[in-house]
């Protein structure tokens, strides 16, 4: 029996922790033996509250009490992982029990706090497409390839985007217990045992973000993670770290729009996005793609696309049909 530990924390993906250990138990019940030991670990041990705020995940440990080694430690990932590379306590921990075990491995943004501890240094990782560049450029003892699913990298195992944690799970248990068990559990989980492709696929914008020049891909980066936020033409200077009028000339000469039609197409784009996949409220998604209102978003949507949001989304919402 293997002893697998999960390392959570406020913010993580309820999909980074849930996925991949439901293949791991998996493993345990489709093969009748006690494949897994499975652990999730946290601060105090207390519950974390999960991305989006609608629940908590409650860990069987805390650092105090987790055993003293794993035979693999994972990481979660989630929106609050950036930001919880900064938290030294969570770190340390990480750095110490990663140093012992044989291998260590993170499930989408988790890329962040594995680069922190320095276990990843001089390796190739992976990470959500959407954070790949940031991920490079906080990191550069790292290095970052923005396509695979996952990366094994000696001891060091990442994964890219939230469902790509059970596709580095069968992997894992591909390399422990055979092929066989494997393809059980995929079919069992109605997954692909391998899945064709990298995350290429998932983003039209990646591989233009990473021919573009530095400035600009910064300045992207920024506007698509800062969207709630009201976006100023300073900000996006400072984080390309060039003056406004050479921000502004750069722009325009690299992608042939001007910087406020980019903001406002990514504005409308994201909130057609969240319209096709979410079943979230109108005035939710206007908040969340940066628009003052549901009213503005709609006069937006009228004049750029002809129809309301809710015509849009009765139009294109993704269903199983």
């Amino acid at each position: 029996m293997l002893t697998l530990a999960m390392l959570v924390f406020d913010g993580a993906a309820a999909i980074d922790i849930t996925g991949p250990l439901e293949c791991f138990s998996l493993a345990n019940h489709i093969s009748g033996t006690e494949c897994y030991r499975l652990l999730t670990v946290s601060t105090d041990g207390q519950p974390v509250s999960l991305a989006g705020g609608w629940g908590k995940f409650e860990p069987t440990h805390s650092f105090a009490n987790a055993p003293e080694n794993f035979d693999l430690l994972l990481v979660a990932g989630g929106p609050a992982a950036p930001a919880e590379a900064n938290n030294a306590a969570l770190i340390n921990w990480l750095r110490a029990k990663g140093e012992t075990a044989p291998r260590v491995g993170s499930i989408c943004t988790g890329a962040f706090l594995l680069a922190a501890s320095g276990l990843a240094d001089g390796r190739r990782v992976t990470t959500h497409w959407f954070y790949a560049q940031q991920l490079a450029r906080e990191f550069p003892m790292v290095t970052v390839v923005s396509d695979p699913i996952f990366i094994e990298s000696d001891k060091i195992i990442t994964a890219a985007g939230m469902t790509a944690g059970m596709d580095l799970a069968l992997r894992i248990i591909e390399l422990d217990f055979g092929r066989s068990l494997a393809h059980d559990i995929a079919r069992f989980m109605v997954l692909h045992a391998k899945r064709a492709g990298g995350q290429s696929q998932f983003s039209m914008h990646l591989k233009a973000q990473e021919e573009e020049p530095l400035p600009i891909a910064r300045v992207k980066t920024w506007i698509s993670t800062h969207l709630q936020e009201n976006i100023k033409i300073a900000d996006l200077a400072k984080e390309a770290r060039v003056s406004e009028r050479t921000l502004l000339r750069l722009f325009k000469d690299q992608t042939n729009m001007t910087l406020g039609n980019y903001i406002a197409d990514t504005k409308l784009r994201h909130a057609c996005a969240l319209l096709e996949t979410t079943d979230k409220e109108v005035k939710a998604i206007a908040m969340m793609s940066g628009f003052a209102t549901a009213e503005t978003m709609r006069r937006v949507f009228v004049r750029q696309i002809g129809i309301t949001p809710i015509q849009y989304r009765t139009k294109f919402t993704l269903n199983d049909a």
